[in-house]
């Protein structure tokens, strides 16, 4: 009786820093992705597994979970075809499903320095790495409460949109003003706000004077010290989550059952690359064999 294998599973991690990513639970067959069910922001590990929150359907990761698994299949399987057949559409085929695979593996972390400061300054506002566009919209409401609760705190005298004009007075009142405008971008027809959200994200104010530094309050900060201040304020939020959710050092009976995991996916991984090698070097010194047979009239 054949063994069907099949269940759910997580696929497609994207856009990683700090630790934190974004993947996709997919129903599998064999391990081959083939319905997206549902993307998580994973914030970290638990006893239980990966511990994160929920998001909406994340098109980039349920991309790189298919991309990853089935475009070496069709990669390959278009290739031995097209050199059996001397296919130039199949051949075309077979490299562009292989390139894309390779540039979904580009996805998997964040890669310039804005992308890297843009991730810190969301751990910063909401305590998570996650887009806000990327929330469901219960958990955006919940951070738009606890970001209008300190910046309240604060006793402002002026507005985000007035912070991202001419520069803040620290670093915390930077990334509150830019939570703020980031969820405020979102609410209604946002592009101001969005766009002065990227101005904090920049450091692209409108001088007041020639004395005025980044932080207007400190006149001799270098432009350089704010991202310093808010590399401290990350380190302050790891402290505060290690705090709250102690990091988990599995056991060693969770390590060695990790290891058979891993063990089982390696010789599956090595079945399928097997066979797919002994069904593709047929058709390859098939194709390579003369096609017609001459004699010596022929010649």
């Amino acid at each position: 009786m054949a063994v069907i294998i099949y269940g759910t599973r997580d696929y497609g991690r994207v856009d990683g820093a700090g630790g934190e990513y974004a993947t996709t639970r997919f129903l599998h067959a064999y391990f081959l992705p083939l319905f997206p069910t549902r993307s998580t922001w994973i914030t970290g590990q638990g006893p239980d597994g990966p511990r994160g929150h929920a998001t909406t359907l994340y098109g980039k990761s349920v991309a790189a979970g298919y991309l990853r698994v089935w475009g070496p299949i069709v990669g390959f399987a278009c290739l031995g075809a097209g050199v059996a057949n001397a296919n130039i559409l199949c051949l075309v085929g077979a490299l562009a499903a292989l390139a894309l695979t390779a540039w979904s593996w580009s996805w998997r972390s964040v890669r310039t320095s804005r992308e890297q400061r843009r991730s810190d300054y969301n751990f910063v506002a909401y305590g998570t790495r996650c887009e806000p566009r990327r929330m469901p919209r219960e958990l955006r409401a919940d951070l738009k409460r606890m970001l209008d609760a300190r910046w309240d705190a604060r006793q402002p005298d002026r507005s985000p949109n007035d912070v991202a004009q001419h520069g803040a007075r620290d670093a915390e009142e930077a990334a509150i003003a830019y939570g703020l405008l980031r969820l405020a971008a979102l609410r209604r027809d946002g592009a101001t706000d969005d766009r002065d959200a990227d101005r904090i994200l920049d450091d692209e104010r409108v001088p007041l004077g020639a004395n005025d530094g980044p932080y207007r309050a400190t006149a001799e900060a270098p432009t350089s010290m704010r991202h310093r201040t808010l590399a401290a304020l990350v380190e302050l939020g790891l402290a505060a989550r290690a705090q709250r959710e102690p990091v988990y050092t599995p056991t060693v009976e969770q390590r060695a059952a990790q290891t058979k995991r891993t063990v089982r996916r390696a010789r599956f991984g090595v079945a399928v690359a097997t066979i797919f090698g002994l069904v593709g070097l047929p058709l390859f010194f098939s194709s390579v064999q003369p096609v017609l047979d001459a004699d010596i009239k022929m010649l």
